[in-house]
């Protein structure tokens, strides 16, 4: 079993460096034999309070700290199967598991796993950088290499502990529990692929809480890390952002030593951290109001190359409202690169000369589309509200779903995104379209059906059986039946109209999860009883390349590489219990 590790691997930050002015006082006058007269006393006192010249902008004196995805890992049991689990051979994991089924008070754990409705699995979550205790995430789950279970569909993962696990000195350690997972299950052959090892790993959407926070900031360098320097960086962030913390007004930077300052996320940039730190890292070390307008001349300068505009509508944002004027005018651009790094910036500045821009430019061009849906996320107009349900009627399949999923999270538009829910399994949502119809799947982080349009008819000739066992037959009437047969279960069946949102009504009539009613849909498809499309998850995809077109209107064969979203995607890597093949 693995050892704990001395400290929350989600709390760690630099080491002290720093000696507090008390100490530093006591050192030089307190008779140290090192500092003979009062000259030398003086000397070394005016060196320690002497800090070393700031840079131009804090980005050349610190590096970001926090910002990788953490990989945290358990082991759990699913259980709710209709005999396709197995006992549970003996290994580390199930000793693992074992004992910590002992610690919730589980009687007779060892007889529990036993059981053929069981399966032990292996659990895994990627925390991004700035999650907050209480957020939401996906787990998820996969059968061992060792094991004779056969299928993880119908099931439901018992709470499960997931801790960052390494191995240290010859030891694995494992950290404080990250993160707690439960849920029904969505396995990967509902959804994707028919091999049978498909069946044997899956995703509870949304079945993650995390338990810890983890914190971002900025590592200062060493030629720059002072006290006097932390301080001043901290004091040039929180002159830029703060926000209201229920009783006043604060800023969201805290030098915590004199190579460290700590960053807490503003909601505004809650789904793109990145983000924040590189406009913070953007930031003016100088901070002096009569060199603002040589500095934004110079910006506006750079806003007109291609290569430098990146960098310089990050430094526009950084200095906030007073950039906004040469922000605006730089719209004016027909560079459609340009145009969009403008537009974003002025995104996050809550300007709403950003929201035609940025919509336009993620109808036109597919690598402008996801950081752009993400700038309009949190602008606080109801014209970004609009003009993201106006992508609705696109015919791009991810540009509708994306619109959707931004508008998901925004306050105002409840009213529009809401849907039918059925119970605690999923919820489906109907968006009315002028577009060809869309049925969308969700994959990520919550359970649901998104039909864009009105409700595909499904026309199906023959009976069809999905690989969860639920049989569709069409009946006299025009209607279809359901039915499903469990083993020690009572026989379930439903009657639905022959259209898609009431095929998913009837799944949960019968008692099945959200990976029964895509398994379904699925199938009806395959059988081409549903002419509409049916895409899974079909959001845009970040870090795409924009390339760039030659002046001349030719290319050299090189690629130009253009923006791209800054956040980067979590690395896949084989975890550590993969590789010690467990």
């Amino acid at each position: 079993m693995p050892a704990r590790m001395p400290l929350g691997v989600f709390r760690t930050r630099p080491t002290l460096r720093v000696f507090t002015l008390a100490v530093v006082v006591s050192v030089v006058f307190g008779g140290c034999s090192s500092f003979r007269n009062k000259e030398d006393d003086n000397a070394a006192f005016k060196k320690l309070l002497t800090a070393p010249d700031p840079p131009s902008t804090i980005g050349e004196a610190a590096v970001p700290y926090g910002m990788t995805y953490a990989r945290v890992q358990g082991v759990g049991v699913v259980n709710g199967l209709p005999r396709t689990g197995a006992p549970a051979i003996p290994s580390e994991l199930r000793d693992r598991l074992i004992a910590e089924m002992k610690t919730h008070d589980v009687r007779a754990p060892e007889k529990y796993l036993e059981s053929h409705s069981t399966a032990l699995v292996v659990t895994e979550a990627i925390m991004p950088p700035g999650i907050k205790r209480g957020d939401v995430l996906d787990v998820g789950v996969r059968v061992p290499a060792r094991s004779d279970v056969g299928n993880l569909s119908s099931g439901w993962l018992m709470p499960s502990r997931l801790q960052e696990i390494r191995r240290l000195d010859g030891t694995l350690r494992s950290s404080d529990v990250a993160v707690i997972g439960t849920g029904s299950v969505l396995v990967r052959g509902q959804h994707e692929g028919n091999g049978q090892e498909m069946m044997l790993e899956g995703t509870i959407l949304g079945g993650g809480i995390a338990q810890v926070d983890r914190p971002v900031g900025l590592v200062i360098r060493p030629e720059y890390q002072h006290v006097l320097l932390s301080a001043q960086f901290a004091k040039n962030i929180n002159r830029r952002f703060y926000f209201f913390d229920g009783s006043t007004r604060r800023g969201i930077a805290t030098p915590r030593e004199d190579d460290f300052v700590e960053i807490d996320v503003l909601p505004r940039y809650e789904h793109n951290v990145h983000r924040l730190i590189a406009v913070v890292r953007s930031i003016s070390v100088d901070g002096d109001d009569q060199g603002l307008h040589e500095r934004l001349g110079n910006l506006a300068e750079k806003l007109r190359e291609p290569t430098t505009a990146a960098a310089a509508a990050l430094s526009l944002e950084a200095i906030g409202p007073d950039a906004v004027p040469v922000l605006v005018e730089a719209l004016q651009t027909s560079d459609p690169e340009i145009r969009f790094y403008v537009a974003e910036a002025l995104a996050y500045l809550d300007h709403e000369a950003a929201i035609e821009p940025l919509t336009t430019l993620a109808r036109s061009e597919p690598a402008f589309r996801h950081p752009a849906l993400k700038a309009l996320e949190g602008m606080p107009q109801p014209a970004a509200t609009e003009a993201l349900r106006a992508l609705f009627n696109e015919s791009s399949n991810e540009l509708r779903y994306g619109a959707y999923t931004t508008l998901r999270s925004r306050p105002d538009a409840a009213g529009i995104v809401a849907g039918q829910r059925f119970g605690k399994a999923y919820s489906v949502h109907s968006l009315p379209s002028t577009a060809e119809t869309l049925i969308a799947v969700s994959l990520f982080r919550r359970a649901e059906i998104v039909i864009f349009g009105t409700s595909p008819e499904v026309s199906l000739l023959r009976p069809a059986i999905s690989r969860g066992g639920i049989v569709i037959s069409p009946d006299a009437a025009g209607q279809l039946q359901l039915s499903r047969f469990v083993i020690d279960k009572e026989d379930r069946k439903a009657t639905a109209p022959a259209d898609v949102a009431s095929v998913c009504a009837a799944v949960a009539a019968l008692g099945g999860n959200y990976g029964d009613c895509v398994d379904v849909l699925r199938t009806l498809k395959a059988e081409d009883a549903i002419a509409a499309r049916l895409a899974f998850d079909p959001a845009p995809r970040p870090l795409r390349t924009y390339y760039r077109e030659e002046e001349s209107g030719e290319s050299d064969g090189s690629p130009k590489l253009g923006p791209q979203d800054i956040t980067p995607p979590p690395p896949k890597e084989p975890t550590l219990l993969e590789k010690l093949g467990l």
